[in-house]
């Protein structure tokens, strides 16, 4: 799947107001919801992670639900099992969160949803790739 040019501009290098959040973020190192997560933040984007377990990974809180967010998010990447964020993509707002972005394996119901709703999905390239 191409990425869209509206979405290329806000993974540009020089983007750093780009807000992302990580569904799926975890404290674990070897899971790619931690790996994930401190990639975008070493590439100078503002990360929000969201886990319902709550607590804190690299020094962020990380929020239960994406709706606890203030404000909105520019791209919401999912890092969860297949059937995990049917929930999540049915609370969401598509005004608020105009881009979700399924990882690799991260697709099936959820995805299927999301595409119904949401102005901008993306399924399949990995964003820590597309970001380089």
């Amino acid at each position: 799947m191409s990425i869209p040019d509206h979405v290329r501009a806000l993974l540009h290098p020089a983007r750093s107001t780009t807000k992302i959040a990580v569904v799926g973020a975890s404290h674990h190192r070897h899971k790619f919801g931690n790996i994930i997560l401190l990639d975008l933040m070493r590439r100078g984007f503002t990360v929000y992670p969201v886990n319902p377990k709550g607590g804190e990974v690299a020094g962020l809180t990380v929020h239960r639900d994406l709706r606890e967010i203030p404000g909105s998010v520019d791209i919401v990447n999912f890092v969860v099992p297949p059937n995990d964020g049917l929930e999540v993509v049915a609370a969401l707002d598509p005004h608020r969160f105009p881009i979700l972005w399924f990882q690799p394996g991260a697709g099936s119901s959820a995805l299927r949803e999301a595409t119904r709703s949401f102005p901008t999905v993306i399924s399949g390239p990995c964003i820590m790739v597309e970001a380089d």
